[in-house]
């Protein structure tokens, strides 16, 4: 099929108001999207003047917890190094899916410290305070005391917990 002159630049025209509707629409998208932002922006700013917040102001349900987003806290207690796993998700609206990779991140100084975090559902584990102090040797002795651990539960690796928790 061959258009004529007046064919062509209809096609053109079509063509070119088509892109234009939709480039105006992803800039409106961005002014929305920009407003969203600091509306956000603007709510931290205003959580982040209240008073702080203290352990028996902490609010028990996720109902209650939802105004005290990005709020300061100052709390006191003891480091409890078992209750250390914590799964940000809201990002993911709480979906979990098997692309998930948990890290465990806090308070390894041993391959005990590692172990806990691999029995609670972590992946991976991260040293860092605890490597700085004790220097590049630290990662060796992890991994032995690790091995000592797994075996002493029955498990030849970290998949096998990983298999066993799921």
């Amino acid at each position: 099929m061959v258009l004529s002159g007046r064919g062509r630049a209809a096609v053109v025209l079509v063509a070119m108001l088509i892109g234009v509707a939709a480039t105006a629409n992803l800039g409106a998208w961005q002014l929305r999207r920009a407003a969203q932002k600091i509306a956000l922006q603007d709510t931290l700013a205003s959580r982040a003047q209240l008073p702080e917040l203290g352990t028996a102001d902490l609010a028990a349900g996720a109902e209650q917890a939802e105004a005290q987003h990005y709020r300061p806290v100052r709390l006191r207690g003891r480091w409890v190094p078992a209750r250390t796993v914590f799964l940000e998700n809201r990002q993911m609206r709480a979906r979990v899916g098997t692309s998930v990779t948990l890290i465990g991140v806090g308070g390894i100084a041993s391959g005990e410290d590692a172990y806990a975090k691999l029995r609670a559902g972590a992946s991976l584990v991260q040293l860092y305070t605890a490597l700085a102090f004790n220097g590049p040797s630290l990662v060796a002795r992890i991994k032995r005391e690790l091995l000592q651990c797994l075996s002493r539960d029955g498990f030849a690796t970290v998949a096998d917990v990983q298999s066993k928790l799921t």
